[in-house]
């Protein structure tokens, strides 16, 4: 096994293990909304900390699953030229798109959102409901966080591609 094989296990594999992760933060969040819907219906008792609680599981589930999304390949792609292509003509117009599209903006999400978070870890960020939870920079941190997950599996199908390119080639 080459060295770019290996890379490309330990990135599947981490984004595998954030996936199982996801699911469960998935599961708890239906847990919550369920006790949640069942106080506010049944006992008139609403919670700012609840409704909270389902908005940061739900954000963590979206940001830190954009890996695991991409690593099981249910990103939505516009495949109706691509699908009658030959795989290396397929990875070369990945590569194309990595560059273009995809490693620019992950990069500039990461750059603009790692300084807002830093600061909200500085000054111990909480929310601005009375009542609510005191860790908003947690929150804050699903977006450097997820979209670092989301460059890592970015770069895992590339130098997939590349494989496929070099074993086409020989």
């Amino acid at each position: 096994m080459t060295a770019t094989e290996r890379t490309i296990r330990v990135i599947n594999a981490i984004s595998n293990w954030t996936g199982r992760i996801v699911s469960w933060l998935a599961t708890a969040l239906v847990f919550l909304i369920v006790v949640d819907v069942i106080r506010r219906y049944a006992f008139g008792r609403g919670s700012a900390v609840m409704h909270e609680l389902e908005f940061y599981f739900y954000a963590a589930i979206f940001t830190l699953g954009a890996a695991y999304t991409l690593y099981k390949k249910g990103h939505i792609r516009v495949d109706v030229f691509s699908v009658r292509w030959p795989s290396r003509k397929q990875a070369i117009t990945d590569i194309v798109f990595f560059f273009l599209l995809f490693l620019p903006f992950v990069v500039a999400v990461i750059w603009r959102s790692t300084p807002f978070w830093l600061r909200a870890i500085e000054i111990k960020e909480g929310s601005p409901s009375a009542g609510g939870l005191p860790y908003l920079y947690l929150l804050k941190g699903c977006l450097p966080v997820g979209f670092f997950l989301l460059l890592l599996q970015g770069v895992s199908q590339f130098l997939q591609d590349v494989l496929v390119i070099r074993r086409k080639a020989q």
